[in-house]
């Protein structure tokens, strides 16, 4: 948690929020009021989900950032089955066993800095929220590695 909490840290210092779920987070069966705000004080809305992390909990979340007009980034590990009702959302797939993290990391560089005045980014935002991104998948897959 430490690590995510400098994630968070480096994300501030270019105007970018990052949430990580604690794990009461997950207790709910309904979207927490503070998750809520966040999602509609934020100006894009990114889902980083693992075959492991994405549950009912998790589409809700993206369920909600949709009906509150929020644009929604997909990074979704390639394992995981897109809803019908996501389809038409941008959706970058990541391999966790195959793909080097600095390969997902331009490729989300690559749509931010395609996409960055419908999501109201400037071009060092872009890539810092890329870089952060590619950090957060490596740190990810380190994780489950400890898992196995």
């Amino acid at each position: 948690m430490v690590v995510l909490w400098r994630l968070q840290t480096l994300a501030a210092a270019h105007d970018i929020t990052l949430f990580v779920p604690h794990p009461q987070d997950r207790r709910s069966d309904r979207v927490p009021h503070r998750v809520a705000q966040m999602i509609e004080a934020s100006d894009l809305a990114v889902a980083l989900c693992t075959q492991q992390s994405l549950g009912a909990r998790v589409e809700q979340e993206i369920d909600y950032a949709i009906q509150r007009g929020k644009p929604v980034l997909l990074v979704l590990e390639e394992r995981i089955s897109l809803p019908s009702r996501w389809q038409a959302l941008p959706t970058i797939r990541f391999d966790l066993e195959r793909d080097p993290p600095g390969e997902l990391e331009n490729k989300i560089v690559e749509h931010l800095r395609n996409y960055r005045g419908r999501y109201g980014l400037g071009r060092k935002q872009a890539n810092a929220l890329g870089l952060l991104l590619g950090i957060g998948v490596a740190l990810l897959g380190l994780w489950l590695l400890t898992k196995e």
